[in-house]
Order: C-alpha cells, then structure tokens, then sequence
C-alpha cells in the first residue's frame, strides 16, 4: 500500500514497506510483465506425435500452431499423467525448428528482408506465446534453458518488437531468482546479449533485474546466502554491458534511497520500513557495484556511504544489533576496497560492545544456538541469553580488529588507538561475564602488540623521514585481521 503524506510540504510519496518502494521503482521503469494467464488446453501424446511428424515433413507452418498449443498447454496436468518428458521434447523440437526458420529466412537483414512482410506477424505471435509460456509454472529448467538460448540467437530481432522484449526480459527478471545457477546464467547471458544489441535499453534491463532480486530477499536463511552471492555476481555482471547507463541507474537509485530512508527514519513503523532484509541487501549490493568499479564510483561512494551512517544511527533499540554488525562490516569491506578510511566504525563497534545491557550475566537459561549471518534482529529470549550476548561481542570485536588494521602500519598508531583501547579497558572492569571479558582483553591485547611494534620501529626514524613516510613497512600484528576482510569481498 502507497500513502502520499505530506512531509517537509513536499508531495513525494511515502512508503509503508520497502517492497511499495519496489514495486514503484518497477511502474516508473516501465516494467512490462504478462500475467499470469490460466492454461486450459490440456497435452495429450497425439500432440507430441504431430510435433514430430511435422519436424520431420519441414511443416513450420504446422509447428507454429503446434507451439502455440504447447505454450497454453497445462503443465502441471502434463505431470500428472506421466507426459512431462513428451510435452518437454515436443517443446525444445517446435522451439528449434522455429527459431532454425526465423534464422535462415531473415538473417541479418531482418526487417529489409523480402520475406519480412509475412514474417513480421509469425515472429509477433511466436513472442507472445514464448511470454506466455513464461507467466506459466511447473517448467522443467531445461526448458527454460532452451527458450534462453533461443531468445538468444533472436536477440537482434527483437530491436524491432520492443514491447515484445519488455514483457519477455520482464518475465525472466520475475523467474530468474527463482531458478538454480545453471537457469540463471543461461537468462543472464539472453539479458546481456539482448542488451549489447540494444534490443532493450540496458538501464531498464538493470531496474527490472535489481528490483526482482531485491523482492527476493524478504528473509535471510543461512542457507540462502550462496544463492544471493551468486544472484549479486551475476547482477554486476550484467552492469558491465554499458557502464554509463549502469552509472545512471546507481546514481538515480542512490538518490532515492537517501530519500526513503530520510523520510522512512521519521515514521513510526521502522522495522517494517528500514529494518528488513530488501533494504540492507539493496544497499550492499549497490556497496558492491562501487566495489567492482571504485574509479567509476567515486563521485557516488560517499553517498552510499553516508546511507549507511544514516541506517546506523537511526536504529536504537538494541534488539537491531545484529543489523547493526552487518552494517558495520559492509563499511568495513567499502573501506579496504575504496582504499579509503572512514571515520565513525570504531565508534560504532564500541556503542556495541560497551553496551552495559551485554554486561551483565544472563538469569535465564542459556537458548539454542543461533547464527547471526542470518538474522537483523534477535527476540527477547535471545537477547538476554549468554549466548547472544558473547556471540555478538565476538563477532564486534573480530570486526574491531578488521577496522583498525587497515591504518595499523600507521605511525600514530599508538595515538589514535589509545581512545579505542582504554574504551575496551573500562569494558572490561565492567563486564560480570568471563567468556565476555576474555574476548575484549584478547582484543586489547592484539591492540597493545601493534602498538608496541610500531612504537620500536619509529623509534629509529627521526624528522623529515617521518614526515616522507606515514606508513611503517613490514608484517605487523593486526596483518592477520586485514586478510580476514578479503575473505568478504
């Protein structure tokens, strides 16, 4: 649901979930999706015995008729009866033959050909169909496979249906992130190539693509994650057929989620809003985008940046400290990637670990465990148990530690970690928690080292030497905590 309520005596429209922030994005893309239509025809063996009897005699004529019957035909009673494999080798036989003829007849002249007249409504109505047949359910992965690659070797011919190949990149954004790897990369490799011939604007090809993933990702499943790596490798991928319009289509959305999140933050109903998994992974996966091109970011780095202290510091209730640790590191990762320190983590990390809420010993009985990679926020059993508690102090602590190393060869390493270190100390003496309170003086301890390590070697440096060179060389301490990083890019 979408309310217009007047903020700041604008008219922008607010949103009540991140998901009508979505499906906005989607209507002023120009999104085209066939709906879902209800198919009634049912598949019977004569259907597969006159494909192939067609195919045989060069009927295309015949396999035409036939494919649009395919195409509304319902699956799920094709499975029923035991025809599923039929009804898949009369599609992949009507799909090759047809592509085959639309090949050979107009080649590369396409709509100069003098067969283009009476072909033009045939390529018309083969597009619906494959649309069609794409808003279904219950299609094999082979099949979607080999309707990719047929689209694919089609994908110039589509420059000239360009509604047609709206509604068809459309429909496979809607399915893409749905499928295994294997379909993903095959509607992958039909988006790109559909957008190097200009078959379909490639900043529409990105929106349609960004918008489908992110509804995806409502939850965050530990067993998810692979899939949503995968998802974010391909999507980057897939911004690299035309940097300009992929550089337009960041900066654009960057500015929208400034705003969303500004006038989100007022509302009352935040976690629904700001607090989910759609709009932390959007965000890193923009973080991502200017990862893979830090030069052609760098104008829109601190923006996306500053999202991030924003998201951070508008969330204070504790039960968001997880949220809160995922954020920290996406700044962790942008930092070492963009080769660039930003300021604000280590204060961050503290507010967490010198919460006196995580100070305390837990009274009640230790809960199950629990992985934090896949939650935002904890319930009320979890977040007064021990194992929450020491959970979240050592995931704070490792990220600390990630934090500081990237300036650790620095030579005012001593000075500026100095606050860091005596913040932990008071830590310390507070906590009533032993497994809490040896894993912060195991950090201080690491800090100390680097400390005195640097201290020695500058020692033997004297004047304008220092002043040449801010950074000390060789392996310090904390050298181990930057490799850990990489591991996350």
């Amino acid at each position: 649901m979408v309310k217009k309520v007047p903020l700041d005596n604008t008219e922008e429209l607010y949103f009540e979930t991140f998901e009508d922030f979505i499906e906005d994005g989607d209507k002023n893309a120009g999104l085209q999706i066939k709906r879902k239509q209800e198919k009634t025809k049912l598949f019977t063996n004569e259907f597969g015995k006159e494909t192939i009897k067609a195919s045989q005699q060069g009927n295309l004529k015949q396999l035409r008729k036939l494919y649009s019957i395919l195409c509304h035909c319902d699956i799920e009673n094709a499975q029923k009866y035991d025809l599923e494999t039929h009804y898949r080798n009369s599609l992949d036989i009507a799909l090759a033959e047809i592509t085959k003829d639309f090949k050979t007849k107009l080649g590369k002249k396409l709509d100069k050909s003098t067969k283009w007249k009476s072909y033009e409504k045939k390529v018309r109505i083969f597009l619906k169909n494959t649309a069609t047949l794409l808003s279904g359910a219950g299609i094999a992965p082979e099949v979607y496979i080999n309707i990719s690659n047929c689209l694919k070797k089609l994908a110039k011919l589509l420059k000239l249906f360009p509604n047609q190949a709206q509604i068809l990149v459309g429909q496979i954004s809607r399915i893409f992130v749905e499928q295994s790897a294997d379909v993903k990369l095959a509607f992958l490799s039909f988006i790109k190539k559909a957008a190097c011939v200009k078959s379909i604007e490639p900043g529409y090809a990105l929106e349609v693509l960004f918008h489908a993933i992110a509804k995806k990702w409502k939850i965050m499943p530990s067993e998810s994650q692979e899939d949503i790596e995968l998802m974010r490798t391909y999507f980057i991928d897939l911004f690299s057929v035309n940097l300009e319009a992929g550089l337009q289509f960041v900066r654009n959305y960057a500015n929208k989620l400034e705003l969303y999140l500004a006038k989100a933050s007022r509302g009352s109903a935040k976690s629904k809003i700001i607090y989910n998994w759609q709009f932390f992974n959007s965000i890193s996966l923009i973080s991502h985008l200017i990862i893979s091109y830090p030069k052609q970011f760098s104008q829109i780095s601190p923006s996306i940046i500053q999202i991030l202290h924003n998201l951070f510091q508008a969330n204070q209730a504790q039960k968001y400290s997880p949220l809160k640790l995922h954020i920290i590191k996406l700044l962790i990762i942008l930092q070492y990637n963009l080769d660039r320190y930003i300021p604000g983590i280590s204060s961050y990390v503290l507010e967490i670990i010198t919460n006196p809420a995580l100070q305390k010993r837990s009274k009640t009985n230790r809960c199950t465990e629990f992985s934090l990679a896949s939650m935002l926020k904890v319930n009320k059993e979890q977040l007064t148990s021990d194992v929450f508690k020491e959970k979240i102090i050592e995931e704070s602590c490792r990220a600390l530690l990630e934090h500081i190393a990237y300036f650790g060869n620095s030579i005012a390493f001593p000075e500026v970690s100095l606050p860091i270190k005596l913040a932990l100390k008071k830590s310390i003496k507070d906590t009533k928690n032993a497994a809490i309170k040896n894993k912060i003086s195991h950090t201080v301890k690491l800090i100390e080292e680097n400390s005195r390590f640097i201290e020695k070697k500058r020692n033997g440096i004297f004047g304008p030497i220092m002043a040449a060179s801010n950074n000390i060389e060789g392996k310090i301490p904390l050298s181990t905590h930057k490799q850990g990083v990489s591991k996350d890019k």
